[in-house]
């Protein structure tokens, strides 16, 4: 399945079978397990072009589902840069904007303080490295949002009115999230609603979640509720 030639002979530069790829099967070679980018951290091996294409389908998936081996955490982005490159020598078309995309979108999902630029036509997510203290420059308007008050970027302190009238926005919405019986997504805070089903929720930042108690739930939910006197796995 793979479109990379790797040489067959364990002499030839030196190299051996390092281990098979995980997503295609093929005996992939090099020098030393050890010290290749291609080996997780959970010790399973991919192909470059394995990698890449995962990264490609990753950019189109909904929710934003990140590469990751073995319920691990999301692959580091220093190792998405080396595929790309690596890919791309091999004849594989990954952009550096599709890169820098995967990052951001990457960021996004696993962040509990998600920031988005103040301007109402933007609104793009600001990442964690584009952030100071006090505020969050935006990749895509370069416009400055301040964190706390999430208006354009200010000098001195935020409004103070300003601030109150969000805060009891805020409040008011978790009122009758609680009259309604709604739940918040543990990473990014969004307010959600089960129309029908069970307790199982996938929220659209990616993240898995019990909608009875809020517990985030990596992949497949496996915890039970107490039911009747009787345990169920995600009651209704």
């Amino acid at each position: 399945m793979a479109d990379v030639e790797q040489p067959q002979d364990p002499t030839d530069d030196g190299k051996h079978a390092l281990g098979d790829c995980i997503a295609c099967g093929d005996t992939i070679w090099g020098i030393k397990k050890d010290d290749d980018e291609r080996v997780l951290s959970c010790g399973h091996i991919y192909y470059w072009l394995c990698f890449a294409r995962n990264v490609k389908s990753a950019l189109g998936s909904l929710p934003f589902r990140p590469v990751r081996c073995c319920g691990q955490d999301p692959v580091p982005p220093s190792i998405i840069w080396f595929v790309q490159r690596r890919a791309e020598e091999a004849g594989f078309s990954l952009s550096d904007d599709e890169v820098t995309k995967y990052i951001f979108m990457n960021d996004e999902a696993g962040s509990g303080s998600r920031v988005y630029c103040h301007r109402r036509e933007c609104n793009a997510y600001i990442p964690t490295e584009d952030r100071t203290d006090t505020a969050g420059w935006c990749w895509i308007c370069e416009a400055d949002t301040c964190l706390t008050c999430r208006q354009a970027a200010h000098g001195g302190v935020c409004d103070e009115e300003l601030l109150e009238r969000s805060k009891e926005a805020d409040e008011a919405l978790l009122r009758l999230a609680e009259e309604k019986g709604w739940t918040q997504c543990p990473a990014c805070n969004a307010m959600t609603e089960r129309i029908d089903g069970c307790n199982y929720m996938r929220c659209l930042c990616g993240q898995f979640f019990c909608y009875k108690c809020g517990i985030p739930e990596e992949d497949e939910g496996d915890h039970f509720h107490e039911s009747d006197g009787e345990y169920q796995e995600y009651d209704e």
